[in-house]
This record gives structure tokens, C-alpha cells and sequence, in this order.
């Protein structure tokens, strides 16, 4: 994974919520704002602050996911590289591949 799957998410999610808050903030004060989210002639209602609220959910979602993701593919590199390379030396030329 990417490491700009983090940060892209992550602006599109806080372009979002700025959104969606400034879309409350205009159905709470009442002037009937257009907002043109999809289409045009749409006055701010419940059903689109709903729908813009579980679009805004799901981008949040994506956010944390792939934060989740991005730490368990660190946790596992760490792991990788903190165990010790075996010795191979040591072992049985059979087990090497080498017939004995």
C-alpha cells in the first residue's frame, strides 16, 4: 500500500467534514441555500445533509482503514527484519537440497 492513500484520504475526508459542517451550519440558520451537491435546484434539506453525512462516513472509513493497514504492513516489516537470518551452515546438507 502506498503511503499516499493515507494522505489523500485523509484531505479528502477533512475537505468533507469541513463540508458537511458548513452544510448543517446553513440548514441550522434557515436561508435555504442551494447546494448544488447533486444537481442543481436542491435546497438543503435532511435527506442531503444524510446523504452527504454517510458519503462524508465512508471517507472517514477509507481514512482509518488505511491507517490500519499502513501499521500492520510496518508492524510485520519490523518483524521481518528483527528475526534472525537462519543458519544454514549449521544444518544437514539434506536439508539444504544436496543429496547426502
Amino acid at each position: 500500500m502506498r503511503l499516499g492513500l493515507v494522505y489523500v484520504s485523509g484531505a479528502v475526508s477533512l475537505l468533507l467534514v469541513a463540508f458537511l459542517a458548513m452544510m448543517v451550519r446553513a440548514y441550522w440558520l434557515g436561508p435555504g441555500i442551494d447546494c448544488g451537491c447533486f444537481g442543481i435546484g436542491e435546497a438543503i434539506s435532511t435527506q442531503t445533509l444524510l446523504r452527504d453525512g454517510a458519503l462524508t462516513l465512508l471517507s472517514v472509513g477509507v481514512t482509518v482503514g488505511a491507517i490500519v493497514v499502513r501499521r500492520g504492513v510496518r508492524r510485520a516489516a519490523r518483524r521481518r527484519r528483527s528475526q534472525p537470518e537462519p543458519d544454514l551452515a549449521s544444518r544437514p546438507a539434506t536439508w539444504r537440497g544436496h543429496a547426502a
